[in-house]
């Protein structure tokens, strides 16, 4: 299945926006190495280390990497925040 992916934060500087291919019954880890891989083909990419600390979320909830990724559901990658 294609999955649309929405960028934000630091990651941004790679798009708004990427598609990627995932098998039908796949997970958010699977979705966040098929990112990974991704990025890495289409950018100079060495924010792996930032990759592994975001969060992926639906427009409803956070999903965790066990969850399952559902057909026609826009994922976003949410960074890690800290703030004073």
């Amino acid at each position: 299945m294609n999955v649309e992916i929405s960028l934000f934060g630091p990651m941004r500087k790679y798009g708004a926006n990427v598609r990627c291919e995932l098998r039908a019954g796949g997970t958010v880890a699977e979705l966040r190495a098929a990112l990974l891989d991704a990025l890495r083909a289409a950018h100079p990419f060495s924010d792996e280390a930032l990759l592994q600390h975001c969060v992926f979320a639906t427009e409803t909830e956070v999903v965790f990497d066990d969850a399952l990724v559902q057909q026609n559901t826009i994922y976003a990658v949410l960074p890690p925040v800290c703030g004073g």
